[in-house]
């Protein structure tokens, strides 16, 4: 999320803290700052900035994705 956050601030929430819990190294937790999430169509200038996103090359290998794994809970998401 930082590195989201790094290049679209305007798009994710401000991550502030992320760690793995030392009873159980895998276990882990995230908390970014408080979005109030509705049920209104996001307008097309959100839209217009995620598609600007996805034309940015900020990958320091010049791929799409990241450079550290990704989980959806404990599902590894493919990011390359």
């Amino acid at each position: 999320m930082k590195s989201l956050y790094d290049v679209v601030p305007h798009l994710v929430p401000k991550p502030i803290a992320y760690r793995t819990y030392t009873v159980n190294p895998n276990d882990h937790f995230f908390v970014s700052e408080f979005v109030d999430v509705t049920e209104n169509v996001p307008e097309p200038s959100w839209m217009a900035s995620l598609a600007d996103l996805h034309t940015r090359e900020v990958s320091p290998k010049a791929k799409y994705g990241l450079s550290v794994s990704t989980f959806q809970r404990i599902i590894t998401q493919y990011t390359e």
